[in-house]
């Protein structure tokens, strides 16, 4: 094992969040672009098992990304915790981007605040995952 560097994995972190974040908001979007007449259940599934779906290969993503780093029982550990918590990170995260989205549509006109609630999904999102893919790295050091 290589002495584990934090900045890396934050980045790693920071990109697998952005896979997350993108996955499922084109998902979503392509899913309202349809037009096709799902019930509200029928919906509710979808979404959940788009977000599942994304989640999923993000870990997988994540896994292979940290296996050239990491041992192979530390990269798993690091990407269940990922694929665990990406979806409770995004329900956390898209109530709280709309504070960043709203400041960034107020500096910069109302054409940014799209991309500033994002950001601010994509960056909380990149907090609470680091925070549980540290605690899950150590964790998995554990003797």
């Amino acid at each position: 094992m290589v002495a584990p560097n934090r900045r890396w994995l934050l980045l790693v972190d920071a990109q697998a969040a952005l896979l997350l974040t993108t996955g499922c908001f084109v998902l979503v979007l392509i899913g309202t672009g349809l037009r096709f007449a799902f019930s509200h259940t029928e919906e509710s599934v979808l979404a959940i098992g788009a977000v599942l779906a994304v989640s999923a290969g993000t870990a997988l993503w994540i896994f292979r990304r940290l296996q050239t780093r990491y041992t192979r029982e530390e990269a798993k550990a690091v990407a269940k915790a990922f694929a665990v918590l990406g979806p409770v990170a995004l329900a956390i995260s898209f109530p709280l981007g709309v504070f960043p989205g709203a400041l960034t549509g107020q500096l910069f006109g109302s054409a940014f605040a799209l991309v500033g609630a994002l950001s601010g999904v994509v960056g909380i999102v990149t907090l609470i995952s680091f925070a549980f893919s540290m605690a899950a790295l150590r964790m998995s050091q554990w003797p």
